[in-house]
């Protein structure tokens, strides 16, 4: 991982206009002085960026900025930095020139060397903030705990909350599925709801979406989140901040809202990210211009990849604009700003374990070496039955996960959206577009499911229900193309028939599977063989990478007997949920009859475990409880509804658990194999 040498550039106003001065960088310090070559210098928008060009722009900047004695200065430190193999850090300090933090540095554009600044991770730019108060980084073992407020108050812009979580979860989904991240979303948008979550639970990632503003009065910017009635309510950095600044395993924000980077004329902390810097969070990535999707979701995706890889925050973005960057854009990587406040950029010091899988292939190959020794080919060949049953049913597994997990996102990405956007068509044109892009996503799935009903794993499974999915798809097709109602009502009662079904059934050959493993066999076959090779003269390293791998199984094996026993009981409850939410359309008298069994179905899946997202679903529970005696049905159905999701977030969290484990098993197939091979 690249290490960084600083330069340190302070921009301050002086009697030509203002002063360029290096106060620290590897080949010491310069000054000149520059005025802007922008007739206006005030705050640019993206739209003037466009029109003339980011590269002409950045130019313009950078020639003014860094000029005769800090150009010199800054090359001789590049040459030094690329001595040591080191990348160098550049900390733009505007706090004596407020009026400056509206321009957008983050397009420097050097001429000599033809490339934006930002755009290599060798030469990032941060906006530093100088304060007394020291930074070191935090310590932490993975996974990333990221919480995230979407705000989308009545009177403004109305933002696809769903949409936008959805989104969100997509783009971190494959940091999720390796254990690098866990994304959690606050139910309401305030304040008040924030500092109840951060009693709850730790969080290192405060993710914001929604909107921003600046008060032209009071020189300070804000943003948008929302009151107990729905409405809009103003909230600065110092309200937020003050907040964020006592969690202490808090070390970044991460604000998706336009002007939420945008700076006052006359005060350096004047702010939304500024201020949240100013009380204590010590890296701060916001936006000074609006994003579009494409952009927000890859800038997201790679930005949190880099973070949970242990590199710099400076460094996460400069990789993540990159990515945008290869999008074909020529602006948008430019639009996030990074305010920070840690010397170096590392705000988590991230702890790096090997996964268990790695661990055990690692150690089978290792068995396969020390195999060479007769003693220990015998001891293997005792147990060949038992890795034969396992290369096999390690396949089926696999296979039937795969089935399993394309009908969970059929349902979370398709067939729960598309209920939802029901309700608002024909008559929204934003219904419509979802239900277009809902419809793509099912006749992905439909293929695959298809491709998959071929393999020799699924000879005897019956298979007529994909048919059945398949006339989902076109009647959701027609129901689009005509603003058919009743067409789209037959898509979803087809989609919900399927869903009722299959996915248990699907279930019990999985769990059959996993239990056919016959891994507890397996791992017991490699413990009897790590302990006759104590008396043997073998390599150690490859002993102890032998042995690490058995411990490893083991732990697969604990965590999949787990995972299978906790996937059947939320298999169970999703199924009742779902059901009981069908006969909620026409009578509600359905949930409070269903209510006490579902209550005791439930309990034991959540009673005993301290982890935050159970004490929530518990405080949901006797919401809904208190509803249901209260006799509101609104309250009741809203209860009702937020009761549904999280008990659907954590089923979904417990099946991306088990998919998980099942690819790790499916990973350690090859060295298996490689092992039967020896055996012959």
């Amino acid at each position: 991982m690249m290490t960084y040498l600083d330069f340190d550039l302070l921009i301050e106003g002086s009697e030509e206009g203002y002063c360029a001065r290096v106060l620290d960088s590897p080949a010491g310090q310069a000054a000149t002085n520059f005025s802007l070559p922008f007739v206006e210098q005030g705050r640019r928008g993206l739209e003037t960026l466009e029109r003339e060009s980011v590269e002409f722009f950045g130019q313009r900047l950078f020639e003014a900025v860094f000029d005769d004695q800090v150009q010199s200065c800054l090359r001789r430190s590049l040459d030094e930095a690329d001595r040591q193999g080191a990348g160098l850090r550049i900390r733009l300090r505007l706090t004596d020139v407020p009026e400056l933090a509206s321009l957008p540095w983050e397009y420097l554009f050097d001429p000599v060397h033809n490339r934006f600044l930002v755009l290599s991770i060798e030469t990032p730019l941060v906006r530093y903030l100088d304060l007394a108060e020291p930074i070191q980084p935090l310590a932490i073992k993975l996974p990333l705990r990221v919480l995230v407020m979407i705000s989308s108050p009545s009177g403004y812009m109305p933002l696809d909350v769903e949409r936008e979580w959805t989104t969100l979860c997509e783009a971190l989904d494959e940091l999720a599925e390796r254990g690098l991240v866990v994304v959690e979303r606050l139910e309401e948008a305030s304040l008040m709801a924030l500092q109840r979550q951060l009693r709850r639970g730790e969080y290192h990632i405060f993710h914001f979406i929604g909107h921003g503003s600046f008060d032209e009065a009071s020189q300070d910017g804000v943003l948008i989140l929302e009151d107990e009635q729905g409405q809009g309510r103003h909230a600065s950095g110092h309200y937020l901040g003050t907040l964020l600044h006592d969690h202490r395993p808090l070390r970044l924000a991460f604000l998706n809202a336009c002007e939420g980077a945008r700076a006052s004329q006359s005060n350096p902390f004047g702010g939304v990210a500024q201020s949240l810097v100013q009380q204590g969070i010590p890296a701060v990535v916001a936006m000074q211009f609006e994003i579009g999707d494409e952009a927000a979701i890859t800038l997201v995706r790679e930005f949190y990849t880099a973070l949970a890889e242990g590199y710099p925050v400076d460094a996460d973005l400069a990789e993540a604009r990159k990515a945008v960057f290869a999008l074909g854009d020529n602006v948008e990587w430019g639009t996030p700003v990074l305010y920070m406040r840690s010397p170096d950029g590392c705000v988590f010091d991230v702890e790096q374990v090997l996964p268990s899988s790695e661990r055990v292939s690692e150690g089978l190959m290792a068995l396969t070496e020390l195999m060479q020794t007769p003693e220990v080919r015998a001891a293997v060949i005792t147990f060949r039955t038992d890795f034969e049953a396992a290369c096999e049913q390690i396949d089926v597994l696999g296979d039937y996960k795969h089935l399993h997990d394309l009908l969970h996102t059929m349902q979370f990405h398709c067939y729960h959206p598309i209920v939802q956007e029901a309700t608002r068509f024909p008559d929204d044109d934003m219904a419509l577009d979802n239900l277009m892009d809902y419809e793509l996503t099912l006749q992905g799935i439909v293929s695959d499911l298809q491709e998959a009903a071929g393999w020799a794993s699924f000879a005897s499974l019956e298979t007529s229900w994909i048919q059945d999915l398949d006339q989902s798809r076109q009647e959701l097709h027609d129901a689009i193309e005509k603003l058919d109602t009743k067409q789209l009502k037959r898509a979803i009662w087809r989609m919900n028939r399927v869903l009722a079904i299959q996915p248990s059934q699907i279930n019990t050959r999985l769990n059959a599977a996993a239990r056919a493993l016959r891994l507890p066999a397996l791992v017991q076959a490699l413990i009897y063989v790590r302990d006759n090779l104590a008396r043997l003269d073998l390599d150690p390293e490859k002993v102890r990478q032998f042995e690490a791998g058995v411990e490893a199984l083991t732990e697969l094996d604990e965590s999949l007997t787990a995972l299978v026993q906790d996937h059947d009981g939320w298999q169970v409850v999703d199924l009742e949920l779902r059901r009981i939410e069908t006969a909620m359309r026409q009578d509600m008298m359905e949930l409070e009859m269903s209510w006490p069994s579902l209550k005791a179905m439930m309990g034991p899946l959540y009673s005993d475990v301290a982890d935050e997202w159970a004490k929530s679903l518990e405080a949901d529970a006797i919401a809904l409880n208190n509803a249901i005696a209260g006799g509101n049905p609104v309250k009741t159905r809203r209860c009702f509804w937020r009761y549904r999701r999280r008990a659907g977030d954590r089923f979904y969290r417990v099946d991306t658990d088990l998919k998980n484990l099942c690819e790790d098993l499916r990973e350690i197939g090859e060295p298996l194999t490689t092992v039967l091979s020896m055996i012959g």
